[in-house]
């Protein structure tokens, strides 16, 4: 399978000729949820969810519990996405009730 990569801005694009289509990669969604798997409480620490933070620490702090607070820290990051998204859409469809 050929493929090209091209970097440009904050995106990397995914050239594929076999099948003909384009994928875009924004680096900076990439990271926090590589944040949020290899280390965790980090992820909440740096979004502010100090306590939350603790408590993933916690359980972290054994092999065990380190799958489960991985799990925990992508679903919370891929929640909070969506409610950044969901109050983007309904403020522009309040903006365009008002026109």
């Amino acid at each position: 399978m050929k493929a090209a990569i091209l970097l440009y801005g904050p995106n990397i694009a995914l050239l594929d000729n076999r099948y003909k289509f384009c994928t875009f990669i924004n680096y900076q969604n990439i990271l926090p949820m590589l944040l949020a798997i290899l280390i965790p409480f980090l992820s909440f620490f740096v979004r502010g969810k100090i306590l939350t933070g603790i408590v993933c620490l916690l359980l972290q702090a054994t092999v065990i519990g380190w799958i489960p607070a991985a799990i925990w820290a992508v679903m919370s990051l891929s929640n909070e996405r969506a409610e950044k998204r969901n109050n983007k859409l309904i403020k522009a469809v309040q903006e365009a009730g008002k026109r």
